[in-house]
């Protein structure tokens, strides 16, 4: 497991907070919806983050996914690719890595 430093994990979870204040709109959850680009971005953050920012992190997906199909097939393209790039056997690997 990688430990954040304290720095690092304030910095994510600012990230992750200006994120949150964008999906905080319809037009930003449908920007989100539409942008692999930018999803993936912030589903990297799901190997490096802290406990507290996976959380966050999982927290904007799911209400990407309940938002709209579109959203729900953003998340999960993002996912696979993060699974892919990262060489995870299983999609939620990030998810399940931390209950342990």
């Amino acid at each position: 497991k990688k430990v954040s430093s304290l720095g690092a994990t304030v910095a994510e979870l600012e990230c992750v907070q200006c994120v949150k204040a964008v999906m905080n709109s319809r037009a930003g959850m449908e920007a989100m919806s539409r942008s692999g680009d930018d999803l993936l971005v912030v589903v990297d953050v799901l190997e490096a983050g802290s406990p507290v920012v996976k959380k966050q992190v999982v927290e904007l997906l799911a209400g990407l996914v309940l938002y709209s199909q579109a959203g729900a097939r953003t998340v999960m393209r993002a996912l696979r690719s993060f699974q892919r790039a990262k060489r995870h056997r299983y999609l939620l690997r990030f998810a399940v890595s931390d209950l342990g």
